[in-house]
């Protein structure tokens, strides 16, 4: 049996709102601008070597 949270993360998902969400997701994840954005973040991710900050 799945938890309340994840209920409820499914059940958005399902709904008319969580649909338009999907979609809005998939068209963005197609853009060029954002593929470029999503790249830089991970380029600057690894040359830091992939580790986190501490926390301030």
């Amino acid at each position: 049996m799945p938890s309340p949270f994840l209920r409820k993360i499914a059940d958005f998902a399902r709904s008319p709102q969580g649909r338009k969400v999907a979609t809005e997701a998939k068209r963005l994840a197609k853009d060029p601008a954002t593929r470029r954005r999503i790249d830089d973040a991970r380029r600057k991710l690894m040359a830091r070597g992939g580790k986190p900050t501490a926390p301030r």
